[in-house]
C-alpha cells in the first residue's frame, strides 16, 4: 500500500533536520503573508513600501514572496512602520492539528486529504491566508492565530519603543 502525502510529511516531520528547515520555510512564510495583506491593507505599493522603509522594492518583493529571510528586528522594524506590531503563537508541527479533517477519522476520503495536506505545503494560497481584515491570519475556523495586531490597540508609551519596534 502506498503511503499518503500526509504519512510521508508526518514521517519527514521525524527527522529533526528536516523538521528545522520545514519550520522555518514555515515562519517565512507566515510572514510573507501577513507583510503582503499590511502592505495591501495600507493601500501601498511594493516601492511605496520600500522607500517608506529604506529598503529596495525587489527586496520587499523577496519578502512578501518568503524568499528573503529577514531578522527578527527587521521584522519588527517593517511591521511596526505599518502600525503593526509581532504577537508570537506557537503550533505543532504535525499536520494532523493543522488540518482539522484529519483529525476526523473516517470523516474525509484519501483524496480530500491529500488535497487539504497540498494547501497546507502551499501556504502562500488564498485559502490559508484566512481574514487579516481585524489584524490576525486564521489556518482553521475554530482558532485565531494572532501574528500581526494594530499599535493603535495598545496604549504604548515612548518607553516602549526601542529602535523603531515594540518591545
Amino acid at each position: 500500500m502506498n503511503k499518503t502525502p500526509r504519512e510521508d510529511l508526518l514521517e519527514d516531520l521525524k527527522d529533526i533536520e528536516f523538521a528545522k528547515l520545514y519550520g522555518a520555510e514555515d515562519a517565512k512564510l507566515d510572514f510573507a503573508i501577513t507583510l503582503l495583506k499590511a502592505r495591501e491593507s495600507a493601500k501601498l505599493t511594493q516601492q511605496e513600501l520600500a522607500v517608506k522603509l529604506g529598503i529596495s522594492q525587489p527586496y520587499v518583493a523577496k519578502l512578501e514572496s518568503g524568499e528573503a529571510n529577514p531578522t527578527l528586528g527587521t521584522i519588527g522594524s517593517i511591521l511596526a512602520s505599518l502600525g503593526l506590531r509581532l504577537v508570537t503563537n506557537t503550533d505543532s508541527l504535525s499536520p494532523e492539528q493543522e488540518l482539522p479533517a484529519a483529525n476526523l477519522a473516517g470523516s474525509a476520503d484519501d483524496s480530500e486529504i491529500t488535497n487539504q495536506v497540498e494547501d497546507f505545503l502551499h501556504q502562500g494560497q488564498e485559502k490559508l491566508c484566512g481574514n487579516s481584515t481585524y489584524g490576525y491570519i486564521s489556518q482553521k475556523p475554530s482558532e485565531q492565530r494572532y501574528i500581526a495586531e494594530p499599535l493603535s490597540s495598545y496604549d504604548i508609551g515612548e518607553r516602549d519603543i526601542i529602535g523603531g519596534a515594540v518591545a
